[in-house]
């Protein structure tokens, strides 16, 4: 989907936010698409995006979320998974999001500095007059 939200920032690639196991919740939502947004400032040839909350009822005391991020980009896909256990996890799902979308933007980063190093690399640099020689030099 492509939206705008709040603050009328264009997510400018299609992205499913989906909530497993709990309520859809607004408050979320709106925090999962700002970090949206920052990724795709980051960087807009982004194909696709999901993320996933998952509540896990794994005790009666303890909650635990879960937040998956998936992230395509061309010739790469970004995988991103943090839990966060705790009493309260209301409070704790957001420094989870915050959590799974810094670690999200730190892969990004290296992704961008391994190609833009790569790209470097492998481009041929111009000759200077006084490696090229003479015109007639070339031509014997």
């Amino acid at each position: 989907m492509l939206a705008t939200n709040a603050n009328n920032a264009f997510i400018q690639f299609p992205y499913d936010i989906s909530f497993v196991d709990c309520a859809p919740s607004p408050a979320v939502r709106f925090q999962v698409e700002q970090h949206l947004v920052k990724l795709g400032q980051l960087y807009d040839r982004i194909t696709d995006c999901k993320v996933a909350i998952r509540l896990h009822h794994k005790h009666s005391k303890t909650r635990s979320f879960q937040i998956n991020i998936l992230l395509d980009l061309p010739g790469k896909r970004i995988a991103v998974s943090r839990d966060r256990i705790g009493r309260d996890a209301r409070a704790d799902i957001h420094s989870t999001i915050v959590d799974a979308f810094h670690k999200a933007h730190r892969q990004l980063d290296d992704f961008l500095r391994i190609r833009k190093d790569h790209s470097l690399r492998i481009k041929p640099q111009p000759l200077t007059v006084e490696e090229a020689g003479e015109p007639e030099d070339l031509l014997a």
